[in-house]
């Protein structure tokens, strides 16, 4: 992979030319990957923006941090399931410092914005892995068709994009119930970058899970040049995170939290 194809070591102007290019490498999923890059790297800033210090005198939602439905405040204005602040009598103020509104909030803060910080630079890794993963559809189908080399290549191609997609689904999945607290719980000032990361997580969850199930079709089509390999024993994984993503983005579409903006 080029230097200008890394997309930890590119300048973003670089990356995203090289995207535009008809090869592949890299791709959607690389991209899925970067958009969850962009989610994690929000919901830190969120959770900077949460900090006592810079939280002091915010209004908050409700006795539990919550944003009340109809409250206007800081709204995101981002559309359905929006997330609000209100004009809440409650505030993070002195009394409520470093210990929170309850034992342990600022330790909770704390851990979130570690988390989301390891999983920035976790997906900046995976959008370039899944970049190397897409390389190996190029030469696999480059291969003369119909042999029994070729449907071989394609099936370890397919199986090696899958599982690229399954780890960047389970990276974007393992955000989510980060975005739910810094939703109830974060600085409601910059609710608006709480609503963008979670359009920028659906995204994300949206690539990987249309490339997985892409991948696993491929896979599955290709006639075996063998008889089945331990390889195979990955699909029963693969396709459990299929689902769990295929769940998470129908709570969606319904409207009842998780990644709704």
């Amino acid at each position: 992979m080029s230097t200008a194809a890394r997309v930890e070591t590119a300048s973003v102007a670089a990356w995203v030319r090289t995207l535009s290019e008809p090869h592949g490498d890299p791709g959607g999923g690389a991209a899925s990957a970067v958009m969850l890059a962009f989610a994690a790297s929000l919901a830190g800033m969120v959770a900077g923006y949460s900090a006592p210090a810079k939280f002091e005198g915010a209004p908050v939602g409700g006795d539990d941090g919550a944003a009340t439905d109809g409250d206007e405040g800081a709204s995101s204005g981002c559309g359905d399931g929006a997330i609000s602040g209100g004009e809440q009598s409650t505030t993070i103020g002195a009394d409520q410092g470093a210990g929170g509104r309850h034992g342990g909030w600022e330790a909770a803060r704390r851990a979130v914005a570690e988390r989301v910080a390891a999983l920035r630079e976790k997906a900046l890794q995976l959008a370039d892995s899944d970049a190397e993963a897409s390389g190996a559809f190029s030469s696999a189908f480059a291969l003369p068709p119909g042999t029994d080399h070729h449907h071989a290549a394609v099936r370890v191609a397919a199986l090696g994009g899958a599982r690229s997609s399954a780890a960047l689904g389970g990276a974007a999945l393992a955000l989510l119930p980060d975005l739910d607290w810094l939703s109830r719980e974060g600085n409601p000032a910059v609710a608006a970058d709480v609503a963008v990361a979670h359009a920028a997580l659906r995204a994300a969850l949206t690539g990987a899970r249309t490339n997985l199930s892409a991948d696993l079709a491929l896979y599955e089509a290709a006639p075996p040049a063998t008889a089945a390999t331990a390889a195979d024993a990955d699909l029963s994984a693969l396709r459990d995170t299929l689902a769990a993503m295929d769940a998470a983005l129908t709570t969606d579409a319904s409207g009842g939290g998780h990644t709704s903006a």
